[in-house]
């Protein structure tokens, strides 16, 4: 093909040749480069601004090149291009079954080591105004503060009205936030942000873990990142939770003992955070699906996720059957009544 051609000409050429992969965040193709797996990728547009982006991801990936294995490489050129391992989502490899729970306990703790032993004075530059290293409080006041003022104020702009009507308050973050004590000072880490099983792809070659999708990377209180996995990763009851976090721990702590001070008190409000935060993502996600689903199942998820949240922010109360399902048709009612934009 010819090398003068636009990136964005050039790019649309590529991916009608590829095969199109999921992504909540980025239009994800896969395509054949002369013998070459390579991956495009380009940013949705968002209508809401769920996840802080502290680097792009050609940044932080550039700096990781040599001490991450099987991280994925940034191709030289006007495209957002990167190697591309073919394989399998380990979430969709858990689905099929017959992979033991002691091979996938192994990737997991490799991974949490290696992402502990990263030297953060050598990743790109942090914001001006992000937290000085060791300062737990200030880096999960932080993630409160992102949630609050950039994620929120949309999500309620179009679901406040849902929201109130499954008891959960316009202010329910600085709800939580008032309520998390002091905690203990943790050096901070390189986090990877976004780590499930979705973002572990499983060779088709060999055999082996890689962690993609990097966008959502920073540096920060390592807590953050295992509280993120373990209530994204799909575990099935609080066995394997805490089976988890004791892999995670063993395995950070030997890389950098101190990461590890204060586990026990202070997860449990990281893990709280990811639960508030939810109740905003995967709220509208629900709505966003309510044909798929339809209304039971809907309404089911809607209190499961709220349900799970409400403790966080000190709301006694629970959500019965008719209270969610009037909530959502009503929700839904008006918003047939408004008139379309533009």
């Amino acid at each position: 093909m010819a090398s003068g051609l636009c990136p964005g000409l050039t790019l649309w050429w590529l991916a009608r040749r590829g095969e199109a992969l999921a992504g909540f965040r980025h239009r994800n193709v896969a395509v054949d480069l002369g013998g070459t797996p390579v991956l495009l990728r380009t940013p949705r547009r968002q209508a809401y601004r769920f996840d802080q982006v502290v680097w792009s991801e050609r940044t932080i990936l550039e700096s990781l090149k040599g001490r991450v294995d099987g991280a994925p490489q940034v191709l030289q050129g006007p495209l957002n291009s990167f190697t591309f391992t073919p394989g399998e989502s380990l979430a969709d490899r858990r689905l099929r079954g017959g992979l033991p729970e002691e091979r996938i306990h192994a990737w997991l703790s490799a991974f949490f080591a290696e992402l502990a032993a990263v030297p953060v004075d050598q990743l790109p530059t942090r914001p001006s105004d992000w937290p000085e290293d060791g300062d737990s409080q200030g880096f999960l006041r932080e993630q409160v503060r992102y949630a609050r003022e950039e994620m929120a104020p949309a999500v309620l702009r179009d679901y406040g009205t849902l929201l109130r009507g499954l008891s959960f308050p316009d202010d329910a973050l600085q709800r939580f936030a008032d309520r998390v004590p002091r905690l203990t000072s943790r050096p901070f880490l390189l986090l990877h942000g976004d780590l499930h099983a979705g973002n572990i792809i499983v060779s088709a070659e060999d055999g082996k873990p890689r962690l993609i999708d990097w966008e959502l990377a920073m540096v920060g209180d390592p807590l953050h990142d295992l509280a993120m996995h373990l209530e994204r990763f799909g575990y099935r009851n609080e066995v394997e939770r805490r089976r988890v976090r004791e892999i995670w721990r063993r395995a950070v702590r030997d890389v950098v003992p101190e990461a590890v001070k204060g586990l026990e008190a202070d997860l449990r409000w990281y893990v709280g955070f990811q639960r508030v935060r939810s109740v905003y993502v995967d709220v509208v996600r629900t709505c966003e699906q309510f044909e798929v689903l339809g209304e039971k199942a809907a309404c089911e998820r809607l209190a499961e996720i709220v349900g799970r949240a409400l403790p966080w922010i000190g709301v006694r109360a629970v959500l019965t059957d008719a209270q969610v399902r009037e909530a959502l048709t009503e929700w839904r009612g008006a918003r047939r009544r408004v008139p379309a934009r533009g």
